[in-house]
């Protein structure tokens, strides 16, 4: 399995990360579990949900909204979403 721990290793090299699925309610989530364990460990996440404005306190983001947001601040807009 070192495939999987050298891909896990590359994506958390990267310090801004977009989790999908946060839920406004988080118990029993693992979306949120993810979102909060991040941002415990300084990473600058971006809770992406459609249904809603807010998640875990922070701005929510939905879905195709949230990539053009995270490339815009990595500078690597897509011409067409």
């Amino acid at each position: 399995m070192p495939a999987i721990k050298q891909a896990t290793a590359e994506f958390l090299t990267h310090k801004r990360v977009a989790v999908t699925g946060v839920s406004r309610t988080p118990q029993g989530h693992g979306s949120n579990l993810v979102y909060q364990r991040l941002r415990q460990r300084g990473y600058e996440v971006f809770a992406v949900n459609p249904e809603a404005d807010q998640v875990e306190g922070d701005q929510c983001y939905p879905g195709h909204k949230a990539m053009r947001f995270v490339y815009t601040l990595t500078g690597n807009v897509p011409r067409h979403v």
